[in-house]
C-alpha cells in the first residue's frame, strides 16, 4: 500500500509542479501519516520490544526537535559532509538519516539524564 502510494505521489508531483501533492500538509501525506498511525497502534508488543522501545518513545519528541539541527551540523562537518557526496544516494540518505537519528537519541538521552537541563529536552 505504501509503494502505491509512493508511486502514485512521485507521478503526480513529476507531473504538476506543485506543493499541493507533496507538501507535508497534502491531503496525501496527511491520509499516509494517518494510516500508519492506525497500522502501527495496532501492532501486538511483546515484553522485549517494549524494553527496547521505551527508551525511543521517552526521547521520541526531543529527537523531532534536535533532528534538524543534528543533521545541518553533520551536513556542515567536513568529514561526514565528504562521505556522504562520495556514495550512492540510494544506501547514503537512508544511512545519513540513520546517523542522524542516533546522534539526536544520544544528545536527547544525555540531556535527559541531567537534572538542571532536564526541563529541556520533553
Amino acid at each position: 500500500l505504501f509503494l502505491i502510494f509512493a508511486a502514485g505521489s512521485a507521478a503526480l508531483n513529476a507531473l504538476v509542479k506543485s506543493d499541493y501533492f507533496s507538501g507535508y500538509l497534502s491531503m496525501n501525506i496527511v491520509l499516509m501519516t494517518a494510516f500508519g498511525f492506525v497500522l502501527l497502534r495496532e501492532v501486538p508488543v511483546n515484553d522485549r520490544a517494549y524494553q527496547l522501545l521505551a527508551p525511543l518513545s521517552r526521547a521520541s519528541f526531543g529527537i523531532y526537535l534536535a533532528h534538524v539541527i543534528v543533521l545541518a551540523l553533520l551536513e556542515q562537518s567536513p568529514v561526514v559532509g565528504m562521505w556522504f557526496s562520495a556514495g550512492n544516494s540510494a544506501y547514503m540518505i537512508p544511512l545519513l538519516g540513520l546517523l542522524g537519528f542516533l546522534v539526536s537519541f544520544v544528545l536527547v538521552t544525555i540531556l535527559q539524564k541531567i537534572p538542571f537541563l532536564r526541563w529541556i529536552t520533553p
